[in-house]
């Protein structure tokens, strides 16, 4: 899984964990000797249900779905506005943040190259996933996720695990908390600016240009003929997706642990149907 993109890295600066206390690096230094998840669960899960072999593998019709969900949603930006500020936040929230969210998967699938086989047509797809979301995030995403699953649960250097200063800022406040979900793309966006473990190569940055280009071109051609209606729909459709939503609280399901040696959780119920099984991932 872990391609060309991933060659560039330079050592975690010290100053990351410099201000943590010697109780709580002895806990982090604990933590991080604990065994990776994905593995044991994929082979218990394996022993007990070799079927599920039958279900891995590329899915074809991710392809027409994102033209659909895309093209919805572009649409829905240029409609919903003219109806007045309730009809679209009511849109925004039932229907504007669950394609935006199952774009967010088809993000997640093109970063596994699970919408087509080649790895190139496969980024292609996750940049056409990523027009809904306004700021162009797909090529990052990757590389950072990816990123993830090489180094689960380590801290320092698993992007996806909150940093000091969240928690911190977060703490054990039911308030903080939903605030902290709500927020949570500016502190994903605050934590991938500050990681240092690795950093994107050369080849991943033309990516990032690539990227730039098809997610833009689009919004800029609605914002200049419908204006900046549309952006708004856009943007709290996006930050609702993966906040304060039933849908957004996977983050929460999938990656936070609660029971001991055992750091994502599988979801079987009927959100499935509309943010394509990405509860099981």
């Amino acid at each position: 899984v872990l391609d060309e993109a991933m060659k560039s890295t330079v050592p975690a600066t010290s100053s990351s964990l410099a201000h943590i206390s010697e109780e709580k690096l002895a806990q982090i230094s604990k933590m991080n000797e604990m065994p990776r998840p994905h593995g044991a669960r994929r082979a218990a899960m394996l022993k007990d249900h070799p079927e599920i072999n039958s279900l891995r593998g590329t899915e074809p019709w991710s392809m027409p779905l994102i033209l659909l969900c895309v093209g919805m949603q572009m649409a829905m930006a240029v409609v919903v506005p003219q109806y007045g500020w309730l009809v679209s936040a009511l849109a925004v929230y039932l229907c504007g943040a669950v394609l935006t969210h199952a774009m967010w998967v088809m993000v997640h699938e093109a970063t596994h190259n699970l919408v087509c086989e080649n790895p190139v047509i496969n980024r292609l797809w996750g940049c056409i996933a990523d027009i809904p979301h306004l700021v162009p995030g797909f090529t990052l995403f990757r590389f950072y996720h990816l990123i993830h699953h090489n180094e689960m649960n380590v801290v320092a250097t698993d992007p996806d695990m909150p940093t000091q200063w969240e928690a911190d800022m977060v703490g054990n406040s039911s308030i903080m908390k939903a605030l902290w979900l709500q927020m949570f793309f500016l502190c994903a966006l605050i934590r991938s600016a500050t990681y240092t473990f690795k950093v994107p190569s050369s080849y991943e940055w033309k990516w990032v240009a690539v990227n730039y280009a098809i997610v833009l071109t689009p919004n800029v051609l609605l914002f200049y003929f419908f204006g900046w209606k549309p952006m708004v729909y856009l943007f709290f459709s996006n930050i609702t997706s993966i906040g304060l939503h039933p849908l957004g609280a996977r983050w929460v399901q999938e990656h936070y642990p609660i029971l001991p040696y055992q750091a994502t959780y599988s979801y079987y119920g009927a959100a499935n149907w509309i943010m394509f099984n990405v509860g099981a991932h």
